[in-house]
C-alpha cells in the first residue's frame, strides 16, 4: 500500500511539473503577423507568417515562427526559453531603463503604464539581423497591414547568436526613435542618424568592451570600405560600418546630449545637428566634424590634437588604410589622375616614393563642397595637418617642401554637401602631382640598395625594375599599402 501511493505521489508530482508545458502546447493558438518582404529568404514575396507565444514577461512577449518552433527539439525548445528569459532580465534590469531615461519612451498605445512588446522571431536573409516597421505604431484603419503593436522583428538564425543583447537593444531605440520624432513631431528622421544613435547604444549599455564584440564587427565593416557615404543609406555593413565609427567619435567629441537633443529636436539629420552645435555654443559645423573626422580615422593620434583621434580602447588603433601614389624620381614626370567620390564622403591618398618638393594640383568638383585635408609627417617629426577649402572648379596648388624616402603625406579629399536635387551623385576631381627642384642624384635619392649606373642614364626597362625593388622595400618597411 506504502509502494502503491508513493507511485501516486511521484506520477502526481511528474504531472503538476509537466502540466505547464502541456498546457501551453494545448492552449497556443499560432497567430498571423504581416511582415516587410524585403527581408523574406531567397527573395519570396510572404507579406505574412504565422508564429506562436513562446515565453510572455512583464514588457515582452516572445513569438517564434511556427515552423522553425516546429522544427526544434524538446531540449532546443528549452534552450530557447533559456535564452528568452535571460534576454527578458536584461531588457527589464538593463536595456529599457537605460535608453528610456536617456532617448525618452516608446509609443503608449493602451494608455497602461506597461504595454508589452511584441518581439517576433522568424527566419530572414542572412545578412539581416532585425527591423521595425513604423506601420506597426499606427491603427489598421490608416493602415491595413499595421500589426497595430509595438513589435520587434528578429531573424530567428540570432537566436543562439552572442549579440542577440546587442540586437535587441539597437532595435528598441528604434522604437524610440519613432515615438519620439515621427510620432510625437510628426517628423521623420533622416535614416542614418536613427541608426547613429541605435548603434551607439549598444555602447552606452557598455556591450561593447567585450572581446569580439558588436562594435568590433563594425569596426571591421568600415575598413572594408571607408569611402562609404555617411547618409547615403542603403542598409548594406558598409552603411552601419562608417555610422558607427562617426557617431562614437562624434559622441566622444560632444558628449552623448548631441543624441539626445537631436532626437527631441522639430530638425532632422543635419540641420538638426548643426542646430545642437549652434545651442551649445560651439564654433564648429556639422561639415567640420565631419572633415575632423576623415582626418581622425587616418591619423587617431591625440598628441597632434584632440579632435585627431579616439578615446575608445576599442576604437585607438583604427586607422585607414590611404591609396598609395608612386611619385617618379625625375622632377619632369608627372601623375595625373581623375577620381570619383560621393557626397559626404572621402578619398585618403598617400604619395610615396621621389625626392625635393612634391608639387599637387587639384581641381575640385562642380555642384557640390570640396575640402582638402593634407596631414606631412617626416621620420622623427610630429604630424603637421593642414586644410584647404574649394570654390567650385577651383584650381590651387600645394607645395610641400624637403621630401625623402622617409617622409609621408597623405591627402584626404571630401565633400560635404551639395546643390544637387539627384539622389547619390558622382563628383570627379582632377589631381596632378610632381616632384619639383633640380634633379635628383643618385646620392641625394639614398636608395636602400645598390644600383650600377646613375637613374637619369638607364633605360625604361632599368628604371622599372629600380622602381620594383623600391616597391618592394616600401611594402617591408609599412609605408607603402597594397
Amino acid at each position: 500500500m506504502i509502494k502503491e501511493f508513493k507511485k501516486i505521489v511521484c506520477f502526481g508530482v511528474l504531472v503538476l511539473f509537466f502540466a505547464p508545458i502541456f498546457a501551453n502546447a494545448e492552449e497556443i493558438v499560432p497567430e498571423k503577423f504581416n511582415i516587410d518582404p524585403t527581408y523574406n529568404q531567397n527573395g519570396n514575396q510572404q507579406y505574412q507568417t504565422s508564429a506562436l507565444l513562446r515565453n510572455s514577461f512583464n514588457r515582452l512577449d516572445f513569438y517564434i515562427e511556427e515552423s522553425f518552433l516546429n522544427g526544434k527539439s524538446w531540449t532546443e525548445k528549452n534552450e530557447i526559453n533559456n535564452i528568452f528569459f535571460n534576454l527578458n532580465a536584461e531588457f527589464e534590469g538593463k536595456i529599457y531603463p537605460q535608453l528610456t531615461s536617456i532617448f525618452g519612451k516608446e509609443k503608449n498605445t493602451t494608455g497602461k503604464e506597461i504595454q508589452r512588446i511584441t518581439i517576433l522571431f522568424y527566419p530572414m536573409k542572412e545578412d539581416v539581423r532585425g527591423y521595425i516597421r513604423n506601420i506597426d505604431a499606427y491603427d489598421k484603419g490608416i493602415n491595413s497591414s499595421s500589426n497595430q503593436r509595438r513589435i520587434i522583428y528578429l531573424n530567428s538564425s540570432y537566436i543562439n547568436n552572442p549579440i542577440l543583447t546587442e540586437i535587441l537593444a539597437h532595435e528598441f531605440t528604434h522604437l524610440i526613435e519613432l515615438n519620439q520624432k515621427e510620432i510625437q513631431k510628426g517628423i521623420p528622421e533622416d535614416v542614418w542618424l536613427n541608426e547613429a544613435r541605435a548603434e551607439y547604444a549598444v555602447t552606452l549599455l557598455g556591450y561593447n568592451n567585450k572581446d569580439d564584440s558588436y562594435l568590433d564587427k563594425r569596426v571591421k565593416d568600415f575598413l572594408n570600405k571607408p569611402t562609404d557615404p555617411l547618409i547615403e543609406w542603403s542598409g548594406t555593413n558598409y552603411d552601419y560600418g562608417v555610422v558607427s565609427m562617426f557617431v562614437h567619435y562624434m559622441v566622444e567629441q560632444y558628449g552623448i546630449d548631441i543624441l539626445k537633443d537631436t532626437l527631441a529636436s522639430s530638425k532632422i539629420g543635419i540641420e538638426s545637428i548643426d542646430e545642437f552645435l549652434k545651442n551649445k555654443g560651439h564654433k564648429e559645423t556639422f561639415a567640420d566634424i565631419y572633415t575632423n573626422w576623415s582626418i581622425a580615422t587616418y591619423l587617431n593620434d591625440c598628441s597632434v590634437d584632440g579632435k585627431y583621434c579616439y578615446s575608445n580602447q576599442k576604437l585607438k588603433d583604427v586607422k585607414v588604410l590611404p591609396l598609395s601614389t608612386f611619385m617618379p624620381f625625375q622632377k619632369d614626370s608627372t601623375v595625373s589622375m581623375n577620381q570619383l567620390i560621393r557626397d559626404w564622403s572621402s578619398n585618403w591618398q598617400k604619395f610615396v616614393g621621389g625626392n625635393g618638393n612634391l608639387k599637387l594640383q587639384i581641381k575640385s568638383p562642380e555642384d557640390c563642397v570640396f575640402k582638402v585635408s593634407y596631414i606631412v609627417k617626416g621620420e622623427s617629426e610630429k604630424s603637421v595637418v593642414k586644410k584647404l577649402d574649394f570654390k567650385e572648379a577651383e584650381t590651387k596648388e600645394v607645395v610641400v617642401s624637403n621630401l625623402n624616402n622617409s617622409s609621408q603625406i597623405v591627402f584626404i579629399f571630401s565633400i560635404t554637401g551639395t546643390s544637387l536635387q539627384s539622389a547619390n551623385p558622382f563628383f570627379v576631381y582632377n589631381t596632378i602631382a610632381s616632384s619639383t627642384g633640380d634633379n635628383p642624384t643618385e646620392s641625394e635619392i639614398n636608395l636602400p640598395f645598390a644600383i650600377e649606373k646613375p637613374l637619369n642614364q638607364m633605360s625604361r626597362e632599368e628604371l622599372l625594375i629600380v622602381l620594383l625593388k623600391v616597391i618592394v622595400y616600401l611594402i617591408s618597411q609599412g609605408r607603402f599599402n597594397v
